[in-house]
């Protein structure tokens, strides 16, 4: 399963000619394209730790990304060592999965986001599978554990 995420973040960078980072909805990271200049520190953070910090967290919620349907553009913040972001919010019917995300320092174009939206289809429906086969997994974890009480 990680292996087709892995697959469609690289065929959706290459698309898009940019690196991109997919995090799951509680802004987790799942995967990620190669890197490549510009990289500022929330990226390089985010994919050492496969998180994001709380104050970057914060400063994407003023945005309304959890509940945006279409991509958002953010602002760079230089105090959080930020460049300019595209997210590209992933939905599949009405559940939030996750996130795209490029650095859009130099700014993309609609084209290159047109594209990015176009293929996060088969990304959600990816990302739905990770979530309901983890969802089969802690049942069947709860269910042994209460059959050994």
């Amino acid at each position: 399963m990680r292996d087709e995420l892995q697959l469609l973040v690289d065929r959706i960078a290459d698309r898009v000619g940019r690196p991109a980072l997919v995090e799951d909805r509680r802004q987790r990271v799942v995967c990620y394209s190669a890197q490549a200049e510009p990289l500022d520190e929330v990226r390089r953070s985010s994919i050492l730790r496969r998180s994001t910090t709380p104050e970057v967290i914060s400063f994407f919620a003023r945005f309304d990304i959890l509940r945006a349907r279409q991509p958002v553009r953010t602002p760079a913040e230089p105090a959080l060592g930020l460049l300019p972001r595209v997210c590209v919010p992933v939905w599949h019917s009405d559940l939030l999965l996750g996130f795209v995300w490029f650095v859009d320092s130099p700014a993309l174009t609609t084209a290159e986001i047109d594209r990015a939206v176009g293929l996060s289809g088969d990304l959600a429906l990816a990302l739905d599978r990770v979530n309901l086969l983890g969802e089969l997994a802690a049942r069947r974890e709860a269910d042994a554990v209460r059959g050994l009480l």
